[in-house]
C-alpha cells in the first residue's frame, strides 16, 4: 500500500508543543497521529434514532415521576 499525506493548518505553538510532547514519549508526531486515526476508525459508527431516545426518556420520566409521587 502506498503512503499518502494529509496536510492541515495548526498554530505554531500547538505544533511545537505536540512535537515536544511526542519526543518526551519517545514517539514521532506522525506515529501518534496514525495511532489517533486508527483509534478513531476503530470506533463503532452509531446512528442515533431520535424517536427511540425520546421514547426512552419519556418512559424514564414517567417512572421517575411515579416514584417521587409514591
Amino acid at each position: 500500500m502506498r503512503d499518502n499525506r494529509i496536510n492541515f493548518r495548526i498554530s505554531s505553538d500547538k505544533k511545537i508543543a505536540f512535537e515536544e510532547k511526542a519526543k518526551k514519549k519517545g514517539k514521532k508526531p506522525a506515529e501518534l497521529l496514525n495511532e489517533m486515526i486508527d483509534k478513531f476508525l476503530a470506533e463503532p459508527e452509531e446512528e442515533i434514532d431520535i424517536k427511540e431516545v425520546v421514547a426512552r426518556l419519556e418512559k424514564l420520566e414517567a417512572r421517575t415521576m411515579g416514584e417521587s409521587a409514591a
